[in-house]
């Protein structure tokens, strides 16, 4: 075997082991951990949203119009920019009423698709590395209802059903566990 024969396939071994390392590193990226990324990711989301949407639903909107009402019986000069300002405050409520049932909703839905993303679920559910699949199922319903709930009184104990459905524990510390 010549000296230029063995250099020559030397490297292009060199390079095709590249590639299959490549290949290979490019594989478990997409199909493992990039899943596991857009899971983690969705989760802090809907610790976020939450969060973010607790004080969301009937409760401050009729405190706003019992104000508004009371402001009627009052003889105040100023009582139209009161009144005008509280009428800005209870549409805006509506608004972030309608907002949140929407990224709930939205994130109830994107939980069991990006659930679905990863691959061999129970296996790592099995090792809990992620929660059980009917915690899943389970966390998604709690969502969908604490959408539902934006518009009426009674979420209950849903968040804190979501936060250990899901392992957040920020909102474990939040909303008791």
């Amino acid at each position: 075997m010549s000296e230029i024969f063995k250099i020559i396939l030397t490297s292009s071994l060199t390079v095709l082991g590249g590639i299959i390392i490549f290949v290979a590193g490019q594989v478990v990226v997409k199909f493992l951990i990039e899943p596991f990324q857009n899971y983690t990711k969705l989760i802090g989301e809907i610790a976020g949203s939450v969060i973010f949407y607790a004080n969301v639903g009937p409760s401050l909107h009729d405190f706003y119009l019992s104000q508004l009402e009371e402001l009627d019986k009052v003889d105040n000069p100023r009582k139209e920019i009161i009144e005008e300002r509280l009428k800005e405050i209870i549409m805006n409520d509506y608004k972030k009423m309608d907002e949140a049932k929407r990224t709930l909703r939205q994130q109830a839905s994107q939980l069991m698709g990006t659930t679905n993303m990863i691959p061999m679920y129970n296996f790592w559910a099995f090792f809990r590395v992620v929660p059980r699949r009917r915690d899943i199922i389970k966390a998604s319903s709690d969502l969908i209802g604490l959408s539902n709930f934006t518009s009426k009184e009674g979420t209950g104990n849903m968040e804190k059903e979501i936060a250990k459905n899901l392992r957040i524990k920020v909102l474990s510390e939040r909303f008791g566990k």
